[in-house]
This record gives C-alpha cells, structure tokens and sequence, in this order.
C-alpha cells in the first residue's frame, strides 16, 4: 500500500543497496545540485523501506538540528519523522536530543495502564514502557540541554510515578516572566498541573500569573483552559464568566455552558446583553432541553416564553458547538408522527406540569426528542465516577466532565415506552404506539438507539407479538411486519 512497507514482502537487500550507492553518488558529485533535496529523500525513504533505522535516525537527527526554514517545511519534516521513524523507533536508535525526547514522551504514555490500544499499536516504539534507570542513563545526550531533560524527568514523575511534589521539586516556579519559549512553558504548564494536583491554593493564582507572559495562540488557549479546568473542578463554574475573567476561547466557554452550567448561570448568561449572542443562545438551548429532560416542566414552561417564535420548518440543529446557527424557536413547535397527534411543545410540558404521568404528553415529548434527534445526547451529562476510571490516577477527566451543576439527566425514549406499554390505563392507540417505537429503537441494527433499560431479543418478540395479538387493527401493527 502506499505509504506503508509491506513486510510481508521481502526486501531485496542488493536492490536496496543499489539505490543508496546511486543516490550518495550523485550527492558526492552534486552536492548542492538542482536535485540534491530530492536526493535526500529518496536516500531516507530507501533507508526507511530497507530497515536501515540507524541510518535513518542520523538523516533525521540533521534535518532537525538544521531548522526548517518555513512552517510548512517544519510541519512536512515533523510528519515525516512521526509516520516513518518514531512508529517503531527505540531511544537507543536516536541520540538526537529533540528525537531522544520525543521518543522518550511517548514511551511514558505506555507506563500507564490508562494508554489506550490505538496509541500502543500506532506507536510500536512504546510496547516496552520506559523505566525511571533508563531514562536516567541518557543524561549525557542531554549535555547542554539539561532544562529538556528536567521536563521528561518531571513527566515521568508526573505521569508514571504519580508524584507531583517530584514535579515542584524539578521544576521552579518561573511563573512571572513575561514571555516563554516553547520547553519553558511547557515545564511550566507541567508545574501548574502538578499544583492542582496537589489542590495547593496558589494554584489558580500561579496560572493568573503565568498568563500574563504567555503567547498568542496554544500558549494562551493552554492556560485559559486550565483556568476553566480548574472553576469547572472546583465548582465554581460562574467565575469563567465573570466580568474580566481570563478565558475568553470560544470552544472552552461553550464547553462549560453545554455540560457544567447550573440553572442560574444559564438564565444569568441569556439575559446579559453584553455576553455573544452565541452565548445567549446556546446558554437558552441548555436551560429548555435539560428542563425538559429533567421533569422540570413548569420552568420550561416559563423560560420558553424567552425563545423567539419558531420559523417555518425550523428543525434543532445538530451538534451546538458546531452549528452555524442555535435556533430556540423549534421548542414552541409541534413535532409527532402523521398518524399520532400532539400539541405543541410548551402546550405538552404545561400539560406535564400539572401531571407529570399524563400518558399522551409523555409520549409526545418522546416524539419532540426522537424527531428532532435527541437520543443520546451528550446534554444529559456524564458519569463523573466513570470519567475518573476512563482517564486514569492523576489524569483529572477532560473539560465538560466534570460533576455539573445540572442534576444528570436520565432521559430515555425507550423508559418512556416500557411504562407506557405496562400502564394497562394507557389507551390501545398510545400502547400500541409505546410497543411499535419500543420495537424501533432497534430497528436495522439490533442495538438499542432510545436509551434506557435494554430488551433482549425474547423481549422484542413479546412486544412484537403483543403488538399484533391486542392492536390487529391499529396502524402500527399493520406498519411492522417485523422486529430486530
């Protein structure tokens, strides 16, 4: 395939040895010839197809202490070195400092048994886990780069030794300097980890600090999210949206909207002129689908008066951190199959305000969530116990997972059409419906796309043969000759 040797296929070691002996031919004849560049990637592709890594290291160990004289230049190198050396490099192929470290960086990653298999197959270089003795034992290729090597003395204290004092110890507090290069911000970004790590006190206050020198761009964005880390954390999700808070990056703010803002901030963020209308919108959103989703029908009710009226044919968008437009007036719609009828929307949560076991109007809202493509939507929130168990010991879950100031929602179309198929008070039209989108919530795949409390197979085929034994006449019964 291209782009990847088949090592299935042998190599032909004479063939292999003939390219490199031409292409060093013309390099010694044409040093600085019209096609020596060419040449040289030829050379380190000939290297990489016959297995030569040292030879192929030491070609990569000069085109880095060389500098790439243009971004796009820098970035074509650091992809190459990435796909064709590091993938099944080992430390003792490189001595290279900048290499060495990579290397190193993603071997510490495998120390940990929170790697995920993707990364270990990807990397072939990190099979075998670095050891603090080892990592020691290079300190000589570190030789005039010794703040480098301090870094991946802390990273392996940090992220495979779990000990975050060793990372204070190492690394000295510079947040006050008023610019970095790229290792002196990452030592201390590392550092500012560590601090909250240990939930020290200075913590917010070192990254206000650090802030002040950073760059524009991923410095900046770097900090400015670990600041709502740490708000998010510490339940103090408001401050990010402080008047003069620090973090302004769009993508971290919504973030924390969508999964983390309580009720009061939601209401607080749509009424504020000057927060983006963005913001506004997405912050109203939030507030009127976890009412909804919560039983909280009566707030909806009043809150969904804020909305402007619908659009014609106006639909929920998708996926609100990359919608173009977030539209509310969609929560004022009517949205149900032709042959079942339901009111609009807030005419169904008043209805559920004052009974909130009313059979149709439940059945209704699960219509508004399934035609407008809210089933399992990440706005129901996150288990923050399995969030700490996905990401590991001292790798705190990513922004938005977090224990939110909105209860968790445990919305379900198919929990919705279990209790209505088991109300025997539930009219035949509304059971015969429950039984026949119970059905479908598994159609095609045979994977449950409702939610809620899966059905086996033997279920389905109850509720299948309910469905046609008790409703022979309804329009669903004759709509579904088969079940999944």
């Amino acid at each position: 395939r291209y782009g990847y040797r088949d090592d299935r296929t042998p190599i032909s070691v004479a063939d292999a040895q003939w390219a490199e002996d031409a292409l060093n031919a013309y390099l010694a004849a044409y040093p600085r010839g019209q096609y020596a560049a060419s040449a040289k990637g030829l050379l380190r592709r000939v290297y990489w197809f016959s297995g030569q890594r040292d030879k192929l290291a030491r070609e990569y160990e000069a085109l880095v202490a060389r500098r790439a004289h243009s971004v796009a230049a820098m970035i074509a190198t650091s992809e190459e070195i990435d796909l064709k050396l590091l993938g099944g490099a080992m430390t003792h192929d490189v001595s290279n400092p900048t290499l060495l470290a990579t290397i190193d960086l993603a071997r510490m990653r495998s120390s940990s048994s929170e790697t995920s298999e993707d990364i270990v197959y990807s990397l072939h270089c990190c099979r075998n886990p670095i050891t603090r003795t080892e990592l020691e034992a290079q300190r000589s290729h570190f030789a005039g780069n010794e703040a480098l090597f301090e870094l991946l003395l802390a990273n392996y204290a940090y992220y495979v030794d779990y000990n975050p004092r060793e990372v204070l110890r190492l690394i000295p507090d510079a947040a006050r300097e008023t610019r970095y290069s790229h290792l002196q911000f990452s030592r201390q970004m590392l550092r500012g980890l560590a601090l909250e790590a240990l939930h020290d006190r200075n913590a917010l206050g070192f990254w206000r600090e650090l802030i002040g020198g950073a760059g524009a761009g991923h410095q900046q964005q770097g900090i400015q999210l670990a600041i709502a880390l740490h708000h998010e954390r510490g339940g103090s999700v408001d401050q990010v949206f402080a008047e003069g808070s620090p973090v302004r990056v769009p993508y971290i703010r919504e973030q924390l909207i969508l999964n983390s803002a309580g009720p009061a901030l939601l209401r607080r963020l749509n009424a504020d002129s000057h927060v983006e209308q963005r913001e506004r919108d997405m912050a109203l959103f939030t507030l009127l689908y976890k009412q909804l989703t919560r039983r909280e029908y009566a707030d909806f009710v009043s809150d969904v008066t804020i909305a402007p009226p619908a659009a014609a044919g106006e639909q929920a968008p998708g996926d609100l951190r990359w919608a173009q437009a977030i539209n509310t007036g969609f929560f004022h719609n009517t949205a149900s199959d032709p042959h079942f009828a339901c009111s609009p929307l807030p005419e169904t949560a008043a209805r559920l305000a004052r009974n909130r076991n009313d059979v149709r109007s439940r059945m209704c809202l699960a219509e508004f969530m399934r035609l407008n493509g809210f089933d399992d939507s990440p706005l129901q929130g996150y288990d923050w116990n399995q969030s700490l168990e996905d990401t590991g010991r001292n790798t705190p879950p990513a922004l938005g997972r977090a224990p939110s100031a909105y209860p968790e929602g445990d919305y379900s179309r198919l929990n919705v059409y279990r209790s209505v198929i088991a109300n025997r008070a539930a009219s035949a039209d509304d059971r015969a419906y429950a039984l026949y989108r119970a059905l479908w919530c598994y159609a095609r795949s045979g994977y449950n796309s409702c939610g809620g409390v899966e059905a086996d197979v033997a279920q389905r085929g109850a509720w299948f043969r309910q469905l046609h034994r008790d409703y022979p006449s309804s329009h669903w019964s004759r709509s579904l000759d088969i079940y999944w």
